[in-house]
């Protein structure tokens, strides 16, 4: 992985999960972000890796996997330019729950967990509408994982 500048504003502004916050918490997020470079196949994040950053899909397509029964890995998302992987580093236990990998290369905006974490508790109806969308987030690819499990009990019966 190669560290490229530091964050735009621009692409955390296009993170939707971003839009509750104010355009000076952008500014201050931006300002301690980084922009990490990535190649296709290269990985971004281990499942069970301690989370203490999350990321911001500013050019390119992650794959978001999971290994289940058997040690076989499923690729369960996909992420493209304005979205979000790593949340598990803003939730106890703060270990990431899967791998990511770059299916493009691209460029992603790293972002310290306790940075936003900062940002945040500063300002708490912001921090707590975020988190609201982080939440909206999880219960979809939840659904989403629960539709794939029961299609795919339905075709093994």
């Amino acid at each position: 992985m190669l560290d490229v500048t530091v964050g735009s504003s621009q692409s955390l502004r296009r993170c939707e999960l971003f839009e509750p916050l104010s355009d000076a918490q952008i500014e201050e997020l931006a300002s301690c972000s980084r922009r990490q470079a990535l190649v296709a196949g290269e990985m971004l994040l281990s499942e069970n890796a301690e989370a203490d950053e999350l990321f911001v899909v500013e050019h390119g397509l992650l794959t978001v996997k999971l290994t289940v029964s058997g040690g076989r890995v499923v690729s369960v998302a996909e992420a493209g330019p304005g979205q979000l992987v790593g949340w598990s580093a803003l939730a106890a236990p703060h270990a990431y729950f899967a791998e990511v990998v770059a299916l493009t290369d691209g460029v992603v905006l790293a972002l310290s967990a306790a940075d936003v974490e900062e940002v945040l508790l500063r300002e708490p109806a912001a921090g707590y509408a975020m988190m609201k969308r982080i939440a909206g987030l999880i219960s979809m690819r939840l659904r989403d994982l629960k539709e794939e499990f029961v299609e795919a009990l339905s075709t093994q019966a």
